[in-house]
């Protein structure tokens, strides 16, 4: 099959630039050649591909920087819902472990199209838990997100601390640090493509604080920049819960542990940050620290009412904000559209 080298889409009715000028054409076209947007207005008629968007509007693609696309199987499921995080976690992880890796495709294309369709070109996977005796489901996606389209930054998540330790994970979801350091590093070298228009790219992260130690972070942390452009996330400070666990436990808040473990930068993204004070604000800022607000999922109880991240704040300070669906478990929807209009609602009202 011949590839198609050029693109005119021609007889846009809006084309919303967002450009510095945050300009909006009429009756315009784009021309696209070799995976880039060569021309606005172009007069170009041979090409191998024209599309005709008369009375369409083009935008461009809108990136989702979180999401859990094993949860797609907890959509309103009744236990789930209004719950403390403890009961929530209890019934997700219990799901997740009946997850097989054809239900696990299935599932993830319908994350994946729904996020299309609300106009996502570009989502981050955040993958979790990995259940023994079926650590393939990850893969499941990645063939998921090359077959809808969707350009994927997957996270191969982690959890190293189970009951025994005194959190509230099973035996079975759990993995030693050493394994999750290997099973990351092989995902990272079959998957992984750092190339400029790389439509698949592997991140990692440890889950959370309260679901991992002290190593995880450092270590994985050390891996991530061995390896060129492999991000790292975590959810961190989402409650006031976990800051009391994380004091106790490390003799530290959410974020001084991300600190010590040299778990904060423009390569790192943390998911939540809704209990954090003022100098823990200016870290953030300090270190370009990206933050991902997910605010359909943190006004409801499992978040212990504890709302969204100071954006506005955090964006003052040099933080880098960005939206993200989270999981279907904790949202019902995966709506990016309708993220943004419920963020632009509840932000005002953290203000």
């Amino acid at each position: 099959m011949k590839k198609t080298k050029s693109i005119l889409i021609k007889n846009i009715g809006y084309i919303v630039t967002l450009n510095n000028n945050l300009e909006i054409l009429r009756n315009a076209s784009i021309l696209i050649e070799d995976n880039m947007i060569k021309e606005i207005r172009s007069k170009k008629t041979r090409v191998d591909k024209v599309i005709n968007a008369s009375g369409m509007v083009a935008y461009p693609g809108f990136i989702n920087t979180h999401l859990h696309s094993p949860q797609v199987f907890h959509r309103h499921c009744p236990a789930q819902q209004n719950k403390p995080i403890a009961e929530w976690i209890k019934v997700t992880t219990s799901i997740n472990k009946e997850i097989d890796e054809e239900s696990m495709y299935w599932g993830a294309l319908v994350c994946f199209a729904e996020l299309m369709l609300s106009g996502v070109s570009t989502s981050l996977d955040y993958f979790y838990p990995f259940v023994r005796g079926r650590e393939k489901t990850m893969e499941a996606t990645l063939r998921a997100a090359k077959d809808i389209g969707i350009r994927l930054t997957s996270v191969r998540g982690s959890m190293s601390q189970s009951k025994k330790q005194g959190t509230l994970y099973e035996e079975n979801i759990v993995e030693p640090t050493d394994q999750i350091l290997s099973q990351s590093q092989l995902l990272i070298d079959k998957f992984h493509d750092s190339s400029q228009f790389s439509m698949l790219r592997i991140g990692v992260g440890p889950c959370l604080p309260f679901a991992s130690g002290e190593r995880d972070y450092t270590e994985t942390a050390k891996l991530a920049r061995r390896n060129k452009k492999v991000i790292m996330q975590t959810h961190a400070a989402e409650s006031e819960w976990e800051v009391a666990y994380c004091k106790k436990k490390f003799a530290k808040t959410p974020l001084g542990l991300m600190e010590k473990t040299g778990f904060l930068g423009p390569d790192v993204s943390l998911v939540h940050c809704n209990i954090v004070n003022q100098e823990e604000i200016k870290l953030l800022g300090s270190t370009h620290t990206n933050v991902i607000v997910t605010p359909i999922c943190n006004t409801r109880d499992a978040a212990d009412g504890n709302g969204i991240a100071p954006i506005e704040v955090l964006r003052q300070k040099g933080a880098n904000v960005s939206i993200g669906v989270d999981g279907p478990a904790s949202n019902d929807s995966m709506n990016i559209q309708d993220e943004m209009r419920y963020l632009r609602v509840v932000s005002r009202a953290k203000e």
